[in-house]
């Protein structure tokens, strides 16, 4: 897919001098302007979003900036999409974690017809409070001013971004309205050993020779949400591991064809 690289209220030209002119004052001083979620509102909402990839950086909240990838439809005018979360594996802190998404999103997504957006996580967990900010903001952004539809709403990723999804799909119900976590391991028992009831409806995808998370364990959390009522699908794979992503294109397609199915319908 064509890539269209967009910029808006933060650059790294801007970053360096502003670096520059607050270490060559002698009075500390503090930001003139706070920007709240209006502005983050105003800011998305100037950005012009192509058919196809569209990479940007926003400046988000006063000094952060935001780092995200949205995957527009080739048809977006028509009826309302489904919109995808999908968040990254890596979170080393890799500026272009968001962008790897040539093979097991975009082609495991490719049936869905969907809005995809994948933040960069920077180097705190999914869970950390900053990226539950640009998670749950892009959602919210997402919903406010692009054509999707709001109960067709999945939350997906591989190993730690699995685990993000799981997270998602337990805090965020409101925002999240299903879930499929790959290759991940979440513990869904609280600290006195009770079982968590999911809200939302999850597509759980698991190889079945992945030994950074062995299945059982995996499956045992599972098996036990399910019996407080959680509706959970564990799809378990053979010949697939932790170390090829790529691999679970053709898992990802049936999931997403059950979710759109089952899930959204």
């Amino acid at each position: 897919m064509q890539s269209n690289i967009i910029k808006t209220g933060f650059t790294a030209v801007g970053a360096v001098f502003s670096m520059l002119i607050l270490f060559s004052s002698c009075e500390k001083t503090e930001p003139t302007v706070v920007r709240d979620f209006d502005d983050i509102r105003q800011s998305f909402s100037e950005i012009e979003i192509q058919p196809g990839i569209n990479d940007l950086e926003m400046e988000a909240y006063t000094g952060v900036a935001w780092r995200f990838r949205i995957i527009a439809p080739d048809n977006p005018n028509s009826d309302p999409k489904p919109c995808v979360l999908a968040l990254h594996d890596d979170l080393g802190g890799s500026m272009s974690a968001h962008q790897e998404t040539s093979c097991y999103v975009e082609e495991g997504l490719s049936e869905l017809d969907a809005y995809i957006i994948s933040p960069n996580g920077g180097f705190v967990g999914w869970d950390a409070p900053p990226n539950q900010e640009i998670v749950v903001g892009l959602i919210r952004l997402a919903r406010e001013y692009l054509p999707v539809d709001t109960n067709k709403v999945l939350v997906m990723g591989f190993g730690e971004g699995g685990n993000g999804a799981w997270f998602y799909a337990e805090n965020q119900p409101r925002w999240t309205k299903s879930a499929m976590p790959i290759a991940s391991q979440y513990n869904t028992l609280d600290e006195d050993g009770n079982a968590f009831r999911f809200d939302v409806p999850i597509y759980c995808i698991h190889g079945e020779d992945d030994s950074v998370y062995p299945y059982p364990q995996t499956e045992a959390f599972i098996d036990t949400s399910k019996l407080v009522g959680s509706v959970i699908v564990f799809d378990l794979v053979s010949g697939l591991n932790h170390n090829n992503p790529c691999d679970y294109d053709n898992a990802i397609k049936t999931g997403a064809a059950y979710v759109r199915d089952n899930f959204w319908n």
